[in-house]
């Protein structure tokens, strides 16, 4: 996958990335400040050797040691002892996880520091892990001057803040990082057709061309939205010139605009078609809905009155501009019953208007527009980018070729 078209990907699937990960920040700062209090209380300890000579090599050695003493701190052999002494409901791998003990920067002096919900259960944790060591010390290093530096107490015990805001920062990051990495692997391992070359492998031998669909977020960027709108209506004044071309050369005048995409129809492409072509000619759009119900009466849209249709059909009609029409086709009973309705309606669009283009639904779902574009001059098939699978794209060329629907055309979107 090309680097330009990796970062093209992400900043439109930004914002589907970004919520998830604030909502965990969330989630987790919220998690962090309902978490009980913690309270840190600290031990020192000192020890010396027990011989007097104040050499070098005497202070290095000892030095050597605090790390040695550092992990019999937290050895269970000590941890046990105090965990029978206070009674503790800690096992030695819960209580060693409380417990921290370092040496002091070129000295031996070790600082035991103990984290407890409870500060006074804190401070008795520390001192008895002195009380411990300084009792095994004799037995286990021969060392019998373990001097107490400075006792715990609860009073002195330091509050811990949780700080939720650092938790909510590496929370937010982690998600973002996780999820773009989960979604550009699920999107690389995808079947679907993403490029005008994958399309273009299957329907070698239909012309195509690619256009570019601009998302809400693309169109509102400053400058660069106006681009995307200007090239958009460039490229539809070509289309429309160019199939304008195909109608005085060959004389088509009825143009279907197909797609194998359930969740979308060809409408934005066949529209913009229509209004280029309209004026010069008396154009008609028309919506074919295969579910007996049309989008003007189920949203209530203005402008639309009923249209008087061939039997099988129930319709309705705007005027949208000067020599355009908007219409709304759909079968009674939800089922195209007989292929002679659809050829008395073609026959009833073309002596009634100079180019008609049809919408139709997607061929997977719906048969009926099968139909429609069999009967019409001209097919071009919509395909959008990552929304048809190439199997599903390979097995309807060869579904379609079997009928007397034949691609004349395709038009790729990008987004």
């Amino acid at each position: 996958m090309e680097i330009h078209r990796m970062v093209k990907l992400i900043i439109r699937r930004l914002p589907f990335v970004i919520i998830p990960a604030l909502l965990l920040s969330v989630a987790v700062g919220y998690v962090k400040m309902q978490s009980p209090p913690s309270y840190k209380a600290t031990a020192e300890i000192v020890i010396t050797s027990q011989e007097t000579s104040d050499n070098f090599t005497s202070i290095q050695g000892s030095l050597k040691l605090m790390d040695t003493y550092n992990v019999i701190l937290k050895n269970p052999l000590i941890l046990e002892q105090v965990i029978a002494a206070l009674g503790l409901p800690y096992s030695t791998d819960q209580l060693a996880a409380k417990v921290s003990a370092k040496s002091v920067e070129l000295s031996q002096v070790i600082r035991i520091t103990v984290t407890d919900g409870d500060r006074k259960q804190a401070a008795s944790i520390a001192n008895t892990i002195v009380s411990v060591f300084r009792s095994q010390s004799l037995e286990l290093f021969k060392i019998n001057n373990v001097v107490l530096l400075h006792k715990a107490s609860a009073e002195k015990a330091v509050y811990v803040n949780p700080n939720p805001l650092f938790y909510m920062l590496l929370a937010f990051v982690g998600g973002l990082l996780v999820l773009l990495c989960l979604w550009l692997l699920l999107h690389m391992m995808s079947r679907k057709l993403q490029t005008a070359p994958e399309v273009q492998a299957i329907f070698a031998e239909v012309p195509m061309e690619t256009t570019k669909l601009a998302s809400r977020t693309e169109a509102a960027i400053p400058f660069y939205g106006g681009w995307l709108k200007r090239r958009a209506a460039e490229e539809a004044k070509s289309r429309a010139m160019r199939y304008r071309h195909v109608m005085e050369k060959s004389g088509k005048r009825t143009l279907a605009f197909g797609t194998l995409d359930r969740k979308h129809m060809s409408g934005n492409i066949s529209k913009q078609l229509a209004q280029k072509l309209a004026g010069e000619s008396r154009v008609a759009w028309v919506r074919f809905n295969p579910n007996g119900k049309l989008p003007s009466t189920a949203s209530g849209k203005k402008g639309y009155t009923e249209w008087s249709i061939s039997p099988g059909f129930y319709g309705k009609i705007k005027t949208a501009g000067q020599q355009l029409d908007f219409i709304e086709v759909c079968v009674v009973g939800g089922r195209l019953s007989m292929k002679t309705s659809a050829e008395e309606l073609m026959a009833q669009l073309r002596d009634s208007y100079e180019v008609v283009i049809w919408d139709l639904p997607s061929y997977v779902h719906c048969s009926d527009a099968q139909t429609i574009a069999e009967l019409a001059d001209w097919h071009t098939l919509v395909i959008k980018e990552n929304r048809v699978l190439a199997p599903v794209a390979q097995e309807w060329k060869s579904r379609l070729a079997a009928t007397d629907v034949q691609i004349n055309s395709i038009v790729f979107i990008e987004v």
